[in-house]
């Protein structure tokens, strides 16, 4: 037998055994005997995969997005100081501070302080993210946000609340994609 595993041992009452002796049941998995059958008349079909520019391209983009590091737009670092536009635009990681409310109270789920997220990823309502895009570091903006009718927070869906966001760090993206393809 071709044991398959550790054994499973279990004591075994040993009445009438003769003393010092040990009875146990060993239970185990065995390898199944395979006997293969005659070959010379299969047919075997080759499968042959095309992979056109469009995967190759949809792949570096998965990887450049996997790789994305950040860096704070105007400071000077290894990879330039990321412009001289220091507002907010899609692609930045943005850290805020906001607060939202619906008829001059706040609500559940509608404060946080230092959320970071990447504009235009779409982790936040459409709005949200477009009333961040512009703003430098320390300004804030009040505006009006009109949550969908199916938002799945049920106590905000349909409702417009008004937030206040204040922009408290501000990044840019470096994709370091040539270390992945050319190492």
């Amino acid at each position: 037998m071709r044991v398959a595993g550790y054994p499973k041992i279990e004591p075994k009452a040993s009445e009438g055994a003769a003393e010092g002796s040990i009875a146990f049941d060993a239970t185990f998995e065995v390898y199944p005997e395979v006997k293969i059958g005659d070959l010379s008349d299969v047919e075997i079909e080759k499968v042959a995969a095309a992979v056109t520019d469009v995967e190759v391209d949809k792949t570096i983009e998965i990887l450049r997005k996997q790789r994305v590091h950040y860096h704070v737009k105007g400071e000077q670092g290894e990879h330039g100081d990321g412009g001289a536009d220091l507002t907010a635009q899609n692609d930045n990681r943005v850290t805020v501070d906001f607060v939202g409310k619906i008829d001059g109270v706040e609500f559940a789920g509608g404060k946080a302080e230092d959320y970071p997220f990447v504009l235009g990823e779409g982790r936040m309502l459409p709005e949200f993210e477009a009333a961040v895009v512009g703003l430098k570091v320390g300004e804030a903006k009040t505006f009006p946000l009109a949550f969908p009718a199916d938002y799945h927070g049920k106590d905000v869906a349909g409702k417009t609340a008004e937030f206040t966001i204040t922009l408290k760090k501000l990044d840019w993206a470096i994709c370091s994609i040539s270390s992945v393809l050319f190492t």
